[in-house]
């Protein structure tokens, strides 16, 4: 089975994904309720964030393991000759539903974590590689 991948598709709907999670957890959406259902002060936060090396890097690591999820859902799509954008919005749920929201509902049920911090963090996640699962036939055909 070849797999076909379109590198650009695959960086634009990176940025995308990156770009969601900076909006989703802005102060302005979920970003103060997070850190409350965090238990965290913003004092221990920022201290958290610069003793791991500042924003810089946290923002790095992110944006990097957008990049990893993003390549592993192009290779699924091209797997699967998913082409179409309902196909890969399609998948990009189902992806992301069963292998992040549920095992992350699980594990927040046993560490005894707020239902609304899944919601959060699940939310996220379903949400940007939905949109990404739609970017990536849709740049794919395209080109």
């Amino acid at each position: 089975m070849a797999v076909h991948i379109n590198h650009l598709a695959v960086w634009v709907a990176a940025a995308i994904y990156f770009v969601i999670g900076g909006l989703w957890y802005a102060p302005f959406l979920f970003g103060k309720q997070w850190i409350a259902l965090n238990r965290m002060s913003d004092e221990a936060r920022l201290a958290n964030l610069k003793a791991k090396g500042g924003m810089i890097v946290f923002l790095g690591l992110s944006f990097v393991g957008g990049v990893i999820s993003i390549y592993a859902l192009a290779c699924l799509l091209s797997a699967m000759s998913v082409t179409s954008i309902s196909g890969g919005a399609l998948t990009g749920l189902t992806i992301s539903w069963a292998l992040y929201f549920i095992p992350t509902y699980i594990s927040n049920l046993f560490a005894m974590r707020p239902f609304r911090l899944t919601l959060i963090d699940g939310g996220y996640v379903v949400l940007a590689l939905t949109i990404a699962g739609a970017i990536l036939p849709a740049l794919t055909t395209s080109a």
